[in-house]
């Protein structure tokens, strides 16, 4: 199969994700179903949850919504009854969504991975606020992230599914001194930094740490910086971070994509309350 790479989001290796999140969310159904591991069934959940999550984010990528709309209903009906198995005529169990979600894979490659004209135009800051309904989703994570970390690993999960060169926490040239970012995209020449702000009384501090920050930012080696701040609740709007960074002087190339739990945590008591 030719590899789409466009931009550095290569679909192909997106796509090999996903099926090895797939091959092993089977798997772990098959030990849940025989009661050979347990929390099997926990980890057999999980992946199918991140596996359609990362088919969310390519069909959003590739401009495709009605598939993306199809990815999302299936999502819905397998959750009903998610770890579902069935027999093959081989005489070989499998899962139910699992199944499903290989037959989205394979659409994607047929219509897609071999076309190399075809381009995917979502940008970085466009996934990272669609990332914001993954990592509080409450059918995946048991809480919201509680800290940095917690949003840091989340985000990266879904960026992995994209970007087949994604680096954690790297070691940067000794150009950008006392800076180690917490994601680099070197393919689109990418530095992510994660924040995490519960409290009004955070601002100041978290400010004062990114305005730091962007003093070792200029490299040839990277083009832009963004800084992806996690609020718990709306405290600042990606304006007026962004407008804290112009009157500091910050180059354009570094700015603030906002990633806010408040619609997530609003969406979680209206179930509840339902």
């Amino acid at each position: 199969m030719m590899s789409l790479d466009i931009n550095g989001i290569r679909l192909t290796a997106a796509l090999d994700t996903i099926s090895q999140n797939l091959f092993h969310a089977n798997s772990y159904a098959e030990a849940a179903e025989l009661g050979k591991d347990d929390g099997a069934d926990e980890s057999a959940e999980w992946l199918i949850r991140l596996a359609f999550t990362q088919l969310l984010v390519v069909a959003e990528a590739a401009a495709l919504p009605l598939l993306r709309a199809d990815i999302a209903s299936a999502l819905q009906e397998a959750s009903v009854s998610i770890l579902e198995m069935r027999t093959d005529p081989g005489g070989d169990r499998y899962s139910v969504a699992v199944s499903t979600a290989r037959r989205f894979v394979r659409a994607l490659e047929e219509t897609l991975a071999m076309d190399v004209n075809h381009t995917i135009t979502k940008d970085v800051e466009s996934i990272l606020r669609e990332a914001t309904y993954f990592i509080n989703d409450p059918a995946v994570f048991p809480a919201p992230p509680a800290n940095e970390d917690e949003v840091h690993r989340r985000v990266e999960a879904v960026l992995r599914t994209i970007f087949s060169d994604i680096s954690h926490k790297p070691r940067l040239p000794k150009a950008i001194k006392n800076f180690e970012p917490d994601t680099a995209l070197p393919s689109v020449r990418t530095l992510i930094e994660f924040k995490y702000i519960a409290t009004k009384a955070q601002l100041s501090t978290i400010a004062d740490e990114i305005l730091a920050d962007t003093r070792g930012y200029e490299s040839p080696d990277w083009t832009s910086v963004i800084f992806a701040i996690y609020e718990t609740c709306r405290l600042r709007s990606e304006a007026e971070w962004r407008t804290l960074l112009r009157q500091s002087g910050v180059p354009f190339t570094v700015t603030v994509v906002v990633m806010s739990g408040e619609n997530a945590q609003h969406a979680r008591h209206h179930a509840a309350a339902s």
